[in-house]
């Protein structure tokens, strides 16, 4: 018994030194940044803002809408929306990737493994929670001035824009959630990045 533990920590000694000596100490930060660094960190925001941007051009008038409109299946579209809040980042890539392929239904469009596609995947991810956000505020609003903006005579394209604005400072936390899920989910571009070599282009 204690030969065999004997063997067995010195088994564990060697391993422990065989790691080590594999090790490499992290080179030092240049002064001036590592340009590699910076790059990836500066394209890591540019696409987290721009799908932002898009995500509440698109999300904003559709929240404040759903608040607005009664149609059949609303209700449905409501908690479609809301379940949608909770959306895989991963799932979102593989949906990307299987719509943008060569054979998928925009391949046409040349969008596979380009900041396109992953402008495209980040901005589905943060679209839910600019319509969800918009629309709880707007049903509020909706809700206390509807027979004012009535008796004023507003098409339903103008009782959203007026929405919208009363709603302003929800607008911003709608838009910094955006931001914030686009680029904390990385799970979406990190399918991208994973997929571009272990799997071939369909």
């Amino acid at each position: 018994m204690a030969l065999g533990m004997g063997a067995s920590r010195r088994l564990g000694r060697e391993q422990h030194g065989r790691v080590r000596s594999r090790l490499q100490p992290c080179p030092p930060l240049r002064p001036g940044g590592d340009p590699e660094l910076v790059g990836i960190v500066g394209l890591s925001l540019r696409v987290s803002l721009g799908a932002a941007v898009i995500a509440f051009g698109l999300g904003a008038p559709v929240g404040a809408l759903l608040a607005v409109a009664r149609f059949r299946g609303r209700t449905g579209l409501l908690v479609l929306l809301n379940a949608l809040l909770g959306l895989p980042p991963v799932v979102v890539g593989l949906v990307v990737y299987l719509l943008v392929s060569r054979s998928g239904p925009l391949g046409g469009l040349g969008l596979l493994f380009t900041l396109g596609a992953m402008l495209l995947a980040q901005s589905l991810l943060a679209l839910p929670i600019v319509a969800a956000l918009v629309h709880r505020t707007s049903e509020g609003l909706w809700a206390e001035y509807c027979d004012a903006l009535r008796v004023d005579g507003v098409t339903r394209v103008r009782a959203v824009v007026t929405l919208l604005a009363m709603g302003r400072a929800a607008l911003l936390t709608a838009f910094l959630a955006a931001f914030g899920r686009a680029i904390a989910e990385v799970g979406a571009i990190t399918w991208w990045a994973a997929t571009s070599v272990a799997i071939p282009e369909p």
